[in-house]
């Protein structure tokens, strides 16, 4: 009789489910802080090398193989390529310390405010833009691709970084 046969068990993914809540949380927090120190690894790396390279090891000046590509642009003849490559490093340098103010600041922590890291960020997708805009000028087309990548996961992370609190990972 089917009635009354008895049911069999939940499965081991029905169980898990339904464990304790504890470990959901322990899970959230590891989650919120390796996503966390990621983010600032990833972000603080992409931009300090570059930074440090234009500014401090080419003195602002752009690199002869820099020149020669833009050479007869409109790079080349407004503002300068050198004067563009500076302005680059620069605006990359002042990422790498809108992270440091970030870190600072304690952005990191669950649900702080984070308008440090979201403006340093946002400016990263400047940077991106501009970049593109200079190898699409000279048809470096490889480097546009890779640029578009880099600018569209940056806007993954700066979406993930606004959606914190709305995924449960700053309980």
């Amino acid at each position: 009789m089917l009635i009354s046969s008895p049911t069999k068990p939940a499965a081991p993914v029905a169980a898990a489910a339904v464990a304790p809540e504890g470990r959901t949380v322990a899970a959230n927090v590891v989650a919120y802080w390796l996503a966390m120190a990621a983010l600032y690894i990833v972000q603080g790396a992409l931009w300090y090398y570059p930074a440090k390279e234009k500014i401090f090891d080419d003195g602002l000046v752009a690199p002869a193989g820099i020149q020669k590509m833009f050479a007869g642009s409109l790079m080349d003849s407004f503002p300068g390529t050198s004067v563009a490559w500076g302005f680059i490093g620069i605006l990359q340098g002042v990422i790498v310390i809108g992270l440091a103010v970030s870190l600072l600041r304690r952005e990191f922590l669950p649900g702080s405010a984070r308008p440090v890291l979201m403006a340093s960020m946002s400016l990263a997708l400047v940077v991106f833009a501009l970049l593109l805009f200079g190898n699409s000028m000279v048809a470096n087309y490889d480097s546009v691709a890779s640029l578009m990548t880099y600018f569209g996961v940056t806007a993954v992370l700066i979406a993930f970084v606004a959606s914190l609190q709305r995924l449960g990972l700053e309980r």
